[in-house]
């Protein structure tokens, strides 16, 4: 097994299972429905609802999936193309998540460069934590007791407050998963960014890296989750929280103790109104206010 070079049979090896079809390398794992960069994938899926990916995902080599699923995708004319291989399994969620903390924690398949790079005239407190991996631009400042987890990038003038975390893992919790969910992406935040006190970015979950845009600005106390977009000039207030993937384009504003669901997105100079509940995706420049969020009546 190499850096994001391994053959199925070793993998589920680690994991103590079989595979059915050829013996494929495998570049990383990843969700069948989330775009990537690599040429060939391990995905899963625990229902036909996400067939449709499947078959849109090209990069998919292999799959698990259980008894029942397998047997209804090989009936799909969709299939008949593709020379996938599949693990079979009565927990495919399971599995699949217990073989990425196998490879995070035991295996070279997601080892970084591990290369600390500290740009000029960067005032890092001697209290923060800056771990081996990690690549500070220029005129960066780091206060008291924050840590900036490797795999992570950071641009020229940023300044990251006390007490804050760039780069940890993301809340990943699957049932009958006792076990820490390893995260293996990464953090790029750009330049002139500001983080405030008590803040978290975390790394993406399996591949790239959770953005933050330049300029943007962070307030104290704010949750970024994992694989989330953070775009250029955004400013996020005091308490909020963006949970997984989901995405602030260019110019949006989110009030203070606001919360934007999974997966959606505010659109390009958006305004979130205070504690605002964001379910369903926001237009451009579209004001939204309440739970759930809705745009205001014209008065």
């Amino acid at each position: 097994m190499d850096r994001r070079k391994a053959y199925l049979s070793e993998l589920t090896e680690l994991v103590g299972c079989q595979y059915t079809g050829d013996d494929r390398i495998i570049n990383g794992l990843n969700l069948c429905n989330r775009p990537t960069v690599y040429e060939s994938i391990l995905g899963y899926t625990t229902s036909e609802l996400f067939f449709d990916a499947i078959f849109a995902n090209t990069h998919i080599s292999a799959l698990v999936l259980t008894e029942e699923l397998y047997e209804k995708l090989k009936q799909m004319a969709e299939i008949e193309k593709r020379k996938m291989s599949y693990i079979i399994t009565d927990h495919p969620e399971l599995l699949f998540y217990r073989l990425q903390n196998k490879l995070c924690k035991d295996t070279v398949f997601y080892q970084r460069d591990g290369k600390k790079t500290v740009g000029k005239n960067c005032k890092i407190h001697p209290t923060a934590v800056v771990e081996d991996g990690v690549v500070l631009g220029d005129n960066i400042t780091i206060g008291a007791n924050s840590v900036v987890r490797e795999g992570t990038e950071i641009g020229d003038g940023t300044y990251i407050g006390c007490c804050s975390v760039i780069g940890e893992d993301g809340f990943q919790a699957i049932h009958g998963m006792e076990e820490h969910i390893y995260h293996s992406g990464g953090v790029k935040i750009g330049r002139g960014v500001t983080i405030g006190n008590n803040s978290s970015v975390c790394r993406s979950l399996f591949e790239g890296a959770t953005i933050v845009g330049d300029y943007s600005k962070i307030d104290n106390q704010v949750q970024i989750s994992h694989n989330c977009v953070v775009g250029n000039h955004c400013t996020i207030c005091v308490g909020s929280m963006l949970l997984g993937t989901s995405t602030l384009e260019d110019g949006s504003y989110i009030a203070p103790g606001s919360i934007i669901m999974n997966q959606k997105t505010v659109g390009e100079g958006a305004f979130v109104g205070i504690m605002s509940y964001v379910n369903k995706s926001i237009k451009p420049h579209q004001e939204v206010f309440g739970i759930p969020a809705r745009k205001l009546p014209t008065l």
